[in-house]
């Protein structure tokens, strides 16, 4: 059964928040059609947190069950309707809520403007959570970006995977390396922003987390033979 925050928690339709009962998860990123490589992300939770999977986005058969818990769950009203990979909210020991958003990309330069999308979704989706919930703490707001670091190194060579913004004041997303000339517009100030003619909405670079998903392994699914490239990350 998933416990309630509060009173309030029982406003939710069934699936806005799943309990994670052991604070364990996984997202997961197809790359190629038909799906003979993906992205897979085993995350874990601090054991002492509650931790929620936040309307969960699923493929193939569980998808078309859930179709509707989904849907009925993305607010209609907003312009901006892109859904990130996966959405936590965990409440520290502390009764500190923290929501963490997460997206997978193959390739994050080529992709900011879809990003910057999902990153502002998911926060419009979360403040309205934050505020029918009541929550006495203001919450806490974390993004993380997890990318196939074997694609990064065959672009960017000299990347070291633990250092994947560059903070000077130069334009420039690698370290040495310039910034493509498609996404530009969407680099100022070490910032990832969305912006239309009436809004605009930045991200820092420097709070925004980055996990490579360095290991690879084949897998077989049903009759097809994939590639998988994973990694395991802690999130705190």
């Amino acid at each position: 059964m998933t416990p309630p925050i509060n009173s309030w928690f029982n406003l939710l339709k069934t699936g806005t928040l799943e309990h994670l009962e052991e604070s364990k998860d996984y997202l997961f990123e197809s790359l190629d059609e038909p799906e003979l490589e993906y992205m897979k992300l085993n995350l874990s939770f601090q054991s002492n947190s509650i931790c929620y999977r936040m309307m969960r986005c699923v493929d193939g058969e569980e998808a078309e069950e859930n179709k509707q818990v989904i849907t009925s769950g993305l607010l209609s009203f907003i312009n901006v309707s892109n859904f990130p990979d996966g959405i936590f909210l965990e409440i520290t020991s502390d009764k500190t809520p923290i929501f963490h958003i997460i997206e997978l990309k193959r390739f994050p330069p080529n992709q900011f403007e879809q990003i910057s999308k999902q990153f502002l979704s998911a926060y419009l989706h979360c403040k309205t959570i934050e505020s029918l919930l009541h929550l006495n703490t203001t919450a806490q707001f974390k993004y993380y970006i997890g990318f196939n670091e074997v694609v990064m190194n065959e672009k960017f060579p000299s990347i070291q995977s633990n250092v994947v913004y560059n903070q000077s004041n130069s334009p420039r997303f690698f370290p040495g390396q310039p910034l493509p000339e498609s996404v530009v517009k969407w680099y100022q100030n070490n910032t990832i922003s969305y912006y239309s003619t009436q809004y605009s909405h930045r991200f820092d670079f420097k709070e925004i987390i980055n996990i490579p998903l360095p290991f690879v392994q084949n897998t077989t699914y049903g009759e097809i033979e994939r590639k998988e490239f994973f990694s395991e990350y802690e999130v705190k």
